[in-house]
């Protein structure tokens, strides 16, 4: 499917399956729908499987300037809407789409029938604290000089496995977008 203009923002969405409850799939940060790509086919049997590239992710739209999950939030709160989708969804979210996926049922409570939150980091402690804070800390300083991250140093702390599965999505990203993101969205932590 292609992109769909909210009002807001532009999204990209896969859209496919049908019957049963839609399912809505957020993903990580310096991910993408792709992300879910094992996923999507076993949920798209017998439900609607709603995979969506948020903002500045994939193949969404970039818009620059400043953003707040909330706006992620609201981008979603449009997008279904615009997808003909006016009951609840059920909604998973991976990491960061976590975050996402609790935002909308508490802004928007109407859209979220359930919600499953995945690799969920509520709060860090000790050497994992220090790590996203100076992933921050670099962020913003290659955000304010107008470039992004290193890709190997994204995939460099990820196994081999996990990496070969995932480096087409990580690398794919567009290097100001995720430094913006990693800026403004590694804020609520």
């Amino acid at each position: 499917m292609p992109c769909i203009d909210t009002g807001r923002i532009s999204l990209f969405v896969e859209d496919t399956g049908s019957g049963g409850v839609p399912v809505l799939l957020l993903h990580e940060l310096g991910g993408s729908n792709e992300s879910w790509r094992e996923v999507i086919p076993l949920l798209a049997a017998d439900r609607r499987v709603i995979a969506v590239d948020l903002r500045c992710a994939g193949r969404s739209e970039k818009p620059p300037g400043a953003f707040t999950l909330a706006d992620a939030v609201d981008d979603l709160d449009a997008l279904l809407p615009a997808l003909g989708l006016d009951q609840p969804v059920d909604v998973i979210g991976a990491a960061l789409g976590s975050v996402v996926a609790a935002l909308l049922a508490i802004r928007h409570p109407t859209r979220v029938r359930r919600l499953m939150m995945c690799a969920v980091a509520p709060d860090m402690a000790g050497p994992t604290r220090t790590y996203v804070a100076e992933r921050r800390r670099r962020c913003g300083r290659r955000h304010a000089r107008g470039g992004g991250r290193e890709p190997g140093e994204l995939l460099s702390a990820v196994s081999s496995d996990a990496t070969a599965a995932y480096r087409g999505i990580y690398l794919g990203n567009d290097p100001a977008a995720y430094a913006n993101c990693r800026w403004r969205w590694g804020a609520w932590r």
